[in-house]
């Protein structure tokens, strides 16, 4: 069984994404479980503290993140004011934090964004040495529904499976 955290701030993207896994389990005859991080909910500390449980049993196959989501940072943070105020002006996406933290554990991820109406360019993504890791893929773009969370799914369970085969 494969075990999947996906992460995602907005709710109706959060529901494609759990679509996606159960359809990539019926298609690929698996169970695949998840754990959904509502971004708009759960501080990212948390999400880090949790990931890290999952993956000390041996429960995390792999990560699906966005990109472009903002941690709530306030008073409670540990941060001092100049930086709070700071992250709240320019903040940067808090799925790079996801990507690194998994790249430093040999996790693979799948990045699932729409960049393209945050005005940012991800290309550089490609040039930072994940793909030839086996560990990192990215999908940066959206159809009329939404992002292409299938495909994300479906190049984390390569990534899942080139690394299994190591």
């Amino acid at each position: 069984m494969l075990k999947i955290a996906l992460i995602e701030d907005k709710p109706e993207e959060m529901e494609r994404a759990q679509r996606a896994v159960v359809e990539a389990s019926i298609a690929i005859h698996t169970d695949i479980e998840w754990e959904a991080f509502h971004m708009d909910m759960v501080p990212l500390e948390s999400v880090f503290d949790r990931l890290e449980e999952m993956r000390d049993t041996g429960a995390l196959s792999g990560v699906i993140t966005d990109l472009h989501f903002y941690p709530r940072v306030g008073r409670d943070s540990g941060l001092d004011l100049d930086t709070v105020k700071k992250l709240r002006q320019d903040p940067p996406p808090a799925g790079l934090a996801v990507v690194i933290w998994c790249a430093a554990r040999g996790i693979p991820v799948a990045v699932c964004t729409d960049s393209y109406h945050h005005g940012a360019d991800v290309t550089w993504f490609n040039d930072v040495g994940l793909r030839s890791r086996d560990l990192f893929s990215l999908t940066d773009d959206c159809d009329h529904e939404g992002k292409r969370w299938i495909s994300a799914v479906s190049s984390l369970l390569g990534l899942i499976k080139r690394r299994e085969k190591k």
